[in-house]
């Protein structure tokens, strides 16, 4: 039984000489058996597995390692931003005042233009008004997704090409307009830009 012991180990002592990371057990046992013969061939599937799970062991305590270590510069990098997160900076709080006063003026203008009943193609300054704000909502807040409602807004206000539609059709789309800019500025005011 010892000369058993003293065999798998020789046979472990030599495979590990032949082994690396990615070689499969078959190119490892023919290796073995060119090397040293058909005496090592009872010990082969046993010392595959002990040095296998020994490299293995290794691997494992090296990522665990590094992933603790990892880990922990996560961690002070999380903390590092969620600070610059909760901070806004002068730059978030001019582009919100920026963005509230635009649909502020454009909601007086669209609401204006609604209760004068005149037609839409004498009043440029109101497409103007709207494209701007409509165009600079949908990109200052386009991660939160006011993209999908602004840019065809600001499309139908625009003042390049104006859409000729009936009075009483623009008296519907400037009460749309208004509704939406109210429901999107409350909820950016609820949730404001970090």
């Amino acid at each position: 039984m010892s000369q058993v012991a003293t065999s798998l180990e020789e046979t472990i002592a030599k495979g590990k000489r032949h082994y690396y990371d990615g070689l499969t057990f078959r190119k490892w046992k023919a290796a073995m058996l060119n090397m040293y013969g058909h005496d090592t061939t009872p010990f082969l599937e046993e010392a595959w597995n002990a040095i296998v799970g020994e490299a293995e062991s290794t691997a494992r305590a090296h990522r665990e390692n590094q992933s603790t270590s990892s880990n922990d510069s996560k961690a002070a990098g999380a903390g590092a931003r969620r600070k610059a997160k909760q901070q806004s900076g002068p730059v978030i709080f001019v582009g919100n005042a920026i963005m509230l006063t635009l649909n502020g003026v454009t909601c007086v203008a669209l609401f204006s233009a609604w209760r004068s009943g005149l037609p839409h193609s004498f009043s440029t300054q109101l497409t103007w008004v709207c494209f701007a704000a409509f165009c600079y909502m949908g990109l200052w807040r386009i991660k939160d997704g006011a993209a999908l409602i602004c840019f065809p807004l600001a499309c139908l206000f625009n003042p390049f090409y104006q859409i000729r539609l009936t009075n009483s059709f623009w008296n519907i789309i400037d009460v749309g307009s208004i509704l939406i800019l109210v429901a999107l500025s409350l909820s950016f005011l609820a949730n404001p830009k970090k």
